[in-house]
C-alpha cells in the first residue's frame, strides 16, 4: 500500500513537469538557392504553466547552441530535415530563444536536385528523402500545428508545379508553397527556372550551338526547322530569276557615277 502511494505522488509530480512545457506551433521556413541546399529555420512558439519561463531561461541559457542538449531537454527540439550526423547532416547551426519561442536555424545541402535540362529552362524536384523525419507507420504525417514552408529561388524565374502538389497544399505565390495538417504516403514538389534568352557572357557560337543541340534532340522541333528551311529555299528557287533580276538592278542603280559640274568652255580670241 505504502509503495502504491509513492507512486501515486511520484506519477503526480512527473506529470505537471512533463506537461508544463509544450509547443503550439511549430513554423519551418525552408530557403533553397540555386544550387538545390537550403537554409532552414524552425520557430517553436511555447506554452507554459505558470512560474515554468524562469526554468526553461535557464535551461536554454545553459544549452546555448548545444543540440544535444536541447534535445535531452525537450522532447520536441530537433531538426525536422536533415540529420545531426551521418550522410544528411546538417552545418551551420544556430539556437536562440525568447520569452515564449525558440529558432532553430541550420543549412541543408543538396535538398533538391535536376531533374531536366533543356536550353529554355531547369526541371527541379525535392528528393524523396526529404520528408523522412516525418514517416509514421508508413506515411509522412504533417501535424496541424506544424506549417512548413517552401520558398525556391531565383525569386523572379523559379516557378511551382501546381499540379504535383498534394490537395493540402497552399500556394502563396509562383515560388512559395506551405504544407500543414497532411497525411500521404507520399509528397512530390516539382518546380522549373526559366533561362534567360541570352545569358550573360554567352558569345554567339555558343547561343548557335546551344540551339543547333536543343533542335537535334528535340524530334519535334527538328521536323518542324527541317519544314520551315525546305520553305524557304524552296521558295527562293522558285524566285530565283526574279530574285536575280532584282539584284542586278541594285547593283546598276548604284554604280552609276556622277558625272558633276560640267566644265564652262572658255574662248581665246587671236589677233592676225
Amino acid at each position: 500500500m505504502k509503495k502504491f502511494v509513492v507512486l501515486v505522488l511520484v506519477f503526480c509530480f512527473i506529470i505537471p513537469a512533463v506537461n508544463s512545457l509544450s509547443v503550439s506551433e511549430n513554423l519551418i521556413e525552408i530557403l533553397v538557392d540555386d544550387m538545390g541546399n537550403a537554409k532552414i529555420t524552425e520557430k517553436y512558439e511555447l506554452s507554459f504553466f505558470a512560474g515554468e519561463r524562469a526554468s526553461f531561461a535557464q535551461t536554454a541559457s545553459e544549452n546555448k547552441s548545444s543540440i544535444d542538449a536541447w534535445r535531452a531537454d525537450f522532447s520536441w527540439f530537433g531538426p525536422h530535415f536533415g540529420e545531426i550526423r551521418g550522410g544528411n547532416k546538417i552545418h551551420d547551426v544556430s539556437i536562440s530563444y525568447g520569452e515564449n519561442s525558440v529558432s532553430f536555424e541550420y543549412g541543408l545541402d543538396g535538398i533538391a536536385s535536376i531533374e531536366d535540362d533543356t536550353l529554355r529552362e531547369t526541371s527541379w524536384k525535392l528528393n524523396e528523402n526529404v520528408f523522412q523525419n516525418f514517416i509514421s507507420g508508413g506515411q509522412i504525417s504533417i501535424p496541424e500545428n506544424t506549417k512548413i514552408r517552401f520558398q525556391f529561388f531565383p525569386i523572379d524565374v523559379a516557378k511551382i508545379s501546381a499540379d504535383d502538389l498534394p490537395q493540402e497544399a497552399t500556394l502563396l505565390g509562383p515560388n512559395i508553397v506551405e504544407l500543414q495538417g497532411i497525411n500521404r504516403t507520399s509528397i512530390n514538389i516539382k518546380y522549373t527556372v526559366t533561362k534567360p534568352i541570352v545569358p550573360e557572357g554567352l558569345d554567339l557560337f555558343s547561343l548557335i550551338r546551344g540551339i543547333v543541340i536543343e533542335i537535334i534532340s528535340d524530334y519535334n522541333l527538328l521536323v518542324l526547322s527541317s519544314l520551315f528551311l525546305l520553305i524557304v529555299f524552296g521558295g527562293a528557287y522558285i524566285k530565283r530569276k526574279e530574285i536575280s533580276g532584282r539584284v542586278q538592278e541594285y547593283i546598276v542603280d548604284n554604280s552609276e557615277l556622277e558625272t558633276g559640274i560640267p566644265e564652262e568652255e572658255i574662248e581665246v580670241e587671236i589677233e592676225a
